[in-house]
């Protein structure tokens, strides 16, 4: 049975769509996309559950390629984030649709070889299963944080709408202000997301999950407010200058108390392959930890700070180094070589830079447990 023509339509390019950009990062995803696509190409059964798998897959990696883009030039630690937190489960789902592959590919929906009605229901319940199977892992690759958030703000906000549509004898005047500057202020929100407007550092950060999350709770203190009094009114309205120092913030302003070489950390993670990947993670995240540590020191000297700059120095160096590792080319793995390898040496190099960076601000004991030494 010949592959239908419209299916292969759902999961290639079309014309008019932009070339996806692949990065170091997610190497092993296009490797693992463009295998699996071959083969569902020659599938004869379970070619749209497939095919929809493949498709939502290819539009994950494409919005991860994209984020990875967006953070080369933007300062955007949410969107780092995002992408980073995305590479494994899509590697993991798509590692899992192998198996699937090869179980499918020499299978047709109804062959000459039944014999009895009972190698006939065996068969269709074969098939049952491994459409079951690849509907299931569909499934998380569905998951969408942000927009699940907005579902539920949207529902919060037909609720206070619904109340400020009973009689407000009892309820402030003050409190019904709040509510419908609420309301609008988040409306307004979609609004200015919808159109894409005012600029695209702007949206990044108003369709990211901490706006939302700030949204969700602003919403569920104002329904209970509403209905009972608790939390106070001015509780409320904290939470509502909070969402709207977000909004009017984004990602518009540094801090001047941190060193100017700490964007930089966000730019390299994209560029860097499967072999250094992990390890350039984990330092970064170790750098990430470090900076909260210093800002939330109440006795900074100018001594700390240059430490502070000198250790995100090094970190930058071997970050540098491993993205311009060529790890295209997958081999057989030499563990000893690896961890000899100047690039290896490097990362340790800067995570015993970070753990002296830790002693000096007093957290001798935050990388207990952590394996200094090795950490791929």
């Amino acid at each position: 049975m010949p592959v239908p023509s419209h299916c292969c339509a759902r999961v290639r390019a079309q014309p008019n769509e932009p070339a996806v950009q692949w990065f170091p990062a997610t190497h092993v995803c296009k490797l693992l996309i463009d295998f699996i696509d071959t083969n569902v190409g020659a599938f004869r059964r379970n070619t749209q559950a497939s095919y929809c798998l493949l498709e939502r897959a290819r539009n994950i990696a494409r919005k991860i390629n994209s984020l990875i883009e967006f953070v080369e030039v933007n300062d955007a630690w949410d969107m780092y984030d995002k992408y980073t937190s995305s590479i494994e489960p899509l590697e993991d789902c798509l590692i899992s649709l192998l198996d699937t592959v090869e179980k499918e590919r020499d299978q047709y929906l109804i062959t000459e070889q039944l014999e009895s009605i009972d190698t006939c229901i065996t068969f269709i319940e074969a098939w049952a299963t491994q459409r079951a199977d690849i509907r299931a892992k569909l499934e998380p690759l569905w998951v969408n944080t942000a927009r699940n958030l907005v579902t539920d703000v949207i529902n919060k906000i037909k609720d206070v709408q619904s109340r400020l549509a009973t009689p407000h004898n009892e309820m402030e005047d003050s409190s019904i202000v709040l509510s419908i500057k609420t309301v609008m202020v988040i409306y307004s929100t979609m609004e200015l997301i919808k159109a894409r407007k005012p600029n695209a550092l702007w949206l990044e950060c108003a369709k990211s999950e901490v706006i939302w999350e700030a949204a969700q709770i602003l919403l569920i203190q104002l329904i209970a407010h509403l209905e009972n009094g608790t939390p106070q009114l001015v509780d409320v309205q904290n939470k509502y200058n909070e969402l709207l120092s977000r909004l009017q913030r984004g990602y518009m302003t540094g801090d001047i108390r941190l060193p100017p070489n700490f964007p930089q950390l966000m730019k390299h993670a994209g560029r860097i392959g499967r072999s250094y990947h992990a390890q350039a993670l984990y330092t970064v995240a170790l750098c990430r930890e470090l900076v909260e540590h210093f800002k939330s020191a109440t006795n900074k000297t100018v001594q700390d700070f240059e430490l502070l700059r000198l250790t995100i120095d090094k970190t930058l160096r071997a970050l540098n180094a491993a993205r311009l590792e060529d790890g295209a080319t997958l081999t057989m793995f030499d563990l000893e070589a690896f961890d000899n390898s100047e690039i290896s040496r490097a990362f340790v190099s800067a995570r015993i830079e970070i753990k002296r960076c830790f002693d000096k601000f007093g957290e001798n004991d935050f990388l207990d447990g952590h394996h200094m030494e090795h950490t791929l």
